[in-house]
């Protein structure tokens, strides 16, 4: 199973297009190696033939829409046919008319009550909770909860409630805010007021958690097979519960911030389209591991990279790293020889904030963290590397921040809006620089923003050439004093490594 054909229609909010289902779950499967086209209503293929389109892949997901009157019928495919059912409580006949006109295969409910009404209309059906979207959903730093009680969302069966709550305790309501303006939004409040409708365990739950911020939703069933309640995030029942927990939570936000977290952390590694589409690929007979796999697979420490790698049959990253309870994340590169070579016991973390540009999976930034650093923010181009971090982050229960940045066309002029802070005490830029189309103008503007030591790894494998190049960018940043470091692979090298090759290292640091 190599292609798969996604069929939904296109959004109607401009704003939020790039959170169309579709599109999360085109960006999942990319991620677990399955190629998948979207194909529907107001997409740019939708002129192709379907028939002919179709026989060029290998299964065929179906998304709900919001009117299936332009939907193509299904059922003479010979292919597998799957369908994903958002809102069954909202029409529950006309979908599942949909599923038997369809000859579907498989039906997946999001609402866990219908899954055995589809089960009698479809070869199988199962619960397939919604998801978040790990690309678009994430903390906003820095975090400025300036909103304690709100709500982002229509206003469906919640009239009386938000009529209560914005009379009672403020709540502020935003309505129609769509994209990247609901991210903002959500990060913006202490507490997230969410009330379900029906039995549906609705976006926004997973939103909020994905965002970081703190979710007070209503009991709906199901809730606790996805979610430790109180742990990962706060439920009540009736309006003398909400009144009793808005009380404790408006005046804990320390204890807020705890719960967010922890929910963070959860929904990043178990709720998001990637977990969704290792679900569906497993009704097609198709495993696809991820990080958080291999995490699960890594025997004790103990054993020797060489030995670990070949116990692993998934995702090798590039980097080896230690994790908790003694354990190695299994890499191309190992971890110990880095440590050494860059030298980080002569310098004093404890207490310093640290930034790491080219953070990949987070393995400086983790180890920063663990010599005491106050506050350490990793930035990667690519959201997989970002989403891998955060979740390496979290098993470690280290506080770790990663954001998703491309440094080629980043504004220096933003850096304190963007990090919080103006400067960084210590600032890695490790096996990046040759990825930056100005390395020169980057230093330079960089230089302002390191408060006093800065840390530049080389990208060539063979690096002895490039030594003055690297060197000339550290002097035309000011530094007092420049160190030849020398990172070297050589000796210690994971299966994949080349022996015998150097990296070019150094150490810029200030009076």
């Amino acid at each position: 199973m190599q292609r798969l054909l996604i069929i939904q229609e296109n959004g109607r909010h401009a704003r939020n297009q790039k959170f169309r289902e579709c599109f999360a779950l085109q960006r999942a499967f990319a991620e677990l190696g399955i190629f998948a086209e979207v194909w529907g209503l107001g997409h740019a293929n939708y002129s192709s033939d379907f028939a002919s389109l179709a026989a060029t892949f290998d299964a065929v997901l179906s998304l709900e829409n919001y009117d299936n009157g332009w939907h193509p019928d299904l059922a003479p495919l010979k292919i597998p046919k799957l369908f994903w059912c958002f809102d069954a409580h909202v029409h529950p006949a006309r979908l599942l008319q949909f599923a038997r006109s369809n000859r579907f295969d498989a039906v997946f409910s999001a609402t866990q009550h219908y899954v055995s009404r589809f089960a009698r209309v479809a070869g199988g059906a199962q619960w397939l909770p919604n998801a978040a979207d790990h690309f678009l959903l994430d903390r906003m730093y820095p975090v400025e909860r300036s909103v304690p009680l709100g709500f982002c969302g229509n206003t469906g069966n919640r009239g009386e409630w938000l009529a209560f709550l914005q009379q009672q305790h403020g709540l502020q309501h935003a309505q129609m805010v769509l994209g990247p303006d609901m991210v903002r939004t959500v990060n913006s409040y202490q507490v997230h007021w969410n009330r379900n409708m029906g039995l549906d365990i609705n976006y926004r739950t997973f939103e909020t958690l994905a965002c970081g911020s703190f979710l007070l939703t209503n009991y709906t069933p199901g809730l606790e097979q996805l979610f430790n309640i109180g742990e990962h995030l706060a439920v009540y029942a009736q309006r003398t519960d909400l009144e009793r927990q808005l009380q404790e939570y408006l005046h804990a936000p320390e204890e807020c911030e705890r719960i967010a977290r922890a929910g963070y952390a959860h929904v990043r590694s178990q709720h998001t389209y990637v977990r969704r589409a290792q679900q569906i690929l497993a009704v097609l007979g198709v495993q696809r591991p991820t990080l958080e796999d291999t995490l699960h697979a890594i025997p004790n420490a103990g054993e020797n990279t060489a030995t670990v790698v070949q116990g692993v049959h998934c995702y090798l990253p590039y980097q080896s790293m230690p994790l908790e309870n003694g354990n190695l994340l299994p890499g191309l590169r190992s971890y110990a020889p880095r440590v050494r070579d860059l030298q980080l016991d002569d310098i004093d973390f404890n207490g310093k904030t640290v930034l790491d540009l080219g953070a990949n999976l987070g393995m400086l930034c983790l180890e920063a963290k663990r010599r005491g650093a106050a506050r350490v923010v990793g930035v990667d181009s690519d959201p997989h590397y970002v989403h891998a971090a955060q979740q390496l982050a979290a098993r470690s229960a280290l506080n770790a921040e990663y954001m998703q940045l491309d440094l080629n066309r980043f504004d220096f002029n933003t850096f304190s809006e963007t990090f919080g802070v103006d400067q960084f005490d210590i600032v890695f830029c490790c096996s990046m620089i040759e990825n930056l189309t100005n390395a020169g103008g980057f230093s330079r503007s960089l230089a302002p923003h390191i408060a006093h030591t800065y840390y530049l790894e080389g990208h060539s494998a063979d690096g002895a050439r490039e030594v003055q190049r690297y060197r000339g960018y550290l002097e035309s940043m000011g530094f007092a004093s420049v160190q030849t470091l020398q990172s070297s692979d050589s000796g210690q090298n994971a299966p994949g490594e080349l022996n015998g090759r150097t990296r070019p290292a150094f150490r810029g640091q200030r009076t």
